[in-house]
């Protein structure tokens, strides 16, 4: 699951890197987006690249009559659950990141009490695009198996685009299934390196830029 994450660099310092012709998001820094929080996107499309704030987070369109929440997307799904698959082929979109925000999880995969957060980073410290997928006003990031840095506190990762793939998958136009999922994989074992920071990370009220500063003795 990747649940938190954040943004701090400004849109306007990220124009050239992501190829930006409009942006229409209003948001500042965030340096603690949570499920239900607004945050910046690119939807894939067939013309320029707009930046827009949807909600992170879609009512699940699998769990009829009910209001679940659903946050991420398993990259496995769209080859094992053929309805997962229109998502990928129609509704992509990259959500703009600095890094994420994991927990240490015990060996059945649950969260451990007092778990100590830990924020990943790109080891190069350049902003990344994470696949998404977009729907009505909201959006989910795409999950698959971690790198080894991440494996060490967690049984799930965000996929991180590589900066040559993005231009295909910001491409409406794709529709190759096979390009697309062999894109979904883990990030490089020397791509990502992990600090533990404040357990006011864990509070999604906590939005100050002070709880992704590293704590020692972890």
């Amino acid at each position: 699951m990747c649940s938190r994450y954040y943004r701090f660099k400004d849109l306007k310092d990220l124009i050239t890197r992501f190829k930006i012709a409009q942006i229409l998001s209003t948001l500042g820094l965030q340096y603690n987006i949570a499920p239900t929080d607004l945050a910046v996107v690119i939807p894939a499309t067939d013309n320029d690249r707009i930046a827009k704030d949807l909600i992170f987070g879609i009512i699940n369109p699998f769990m009829k009559g009910k209001s679940s929440l659903l946050m991420n997307m398993r990259a496995e799904s769209f080859v094992e659950k053929p309805h997962f698959r229109p998502y990928l082929l129609n509704q992509r979109c990259l959500v703009i990141a600095d890094g994420f925000i994991e927990w240490e999880r015990n060996k059945n995969g649950k969260k451990m009490k007092q778990s100590i957060p830990y924020r990943i980073d790109p080891r190069n410290h350049e902003t990344v695009g994470l696949a998404g997928i977009w729907d009505h006003e909201g959006f989910v990031i795409i999950t698959t198996e971690p790198n080894p840095t991440v494996a060490e506190i967690h049984d799930r990762a965000p996929v991180i685009l590589r900066r040559e793939e993005e231009d295909v998958w910001l491409d409406s136009n794709v529709k190759d299934f096979t390009k697309l999922i062999t894109m979904l994989v883990p990030s490089p074992s020397d791509a990502l390196e992990k600090a533990a920071i404040s357990t006011l990370a864990s509070n999604s009220k906590n939005k100050a830029s002070e709880i992704l500063i590293p704590v020692s003795g972890h």
